[in-house]
């Protein structure tokens, strides 16, 4: 919840405090995937809410640049 990373943000709440509700693992959709134990499979993130498109970066794909994977969201 946004209103969670807030409250982290003012320091109302613990960092640990906010927990996911839900996650998927999109590694099948990634390019530079090499294991399972291989760290920063992303990078940043954003929502663009009018739209309904989450956009994700994927470091170092090709000579260390990102890869942009964009995806509509259902409502």
């Amino acid at each position: 919840d946004p209103k969670d990373l807030a409250k982290v943000a003012s320091g109302k709440q613990p960092a640990w405090k906010p927990q996911p509700y839900a996650s998927m693992n999109i590694d099948k959709h990634l390019y530079n995937v090499n294991s399972n134990q291989q760290k920063r499979h992303l990078g940043a993130a954003c929502f663009d809410s009018k739209k309904c498109l989450l956009y994700v970066f994927e470091p170092f794909v090709e000579d260390d640049k990102p890869v942009v994977h964009v995806w509509k969201v259902k409502k």
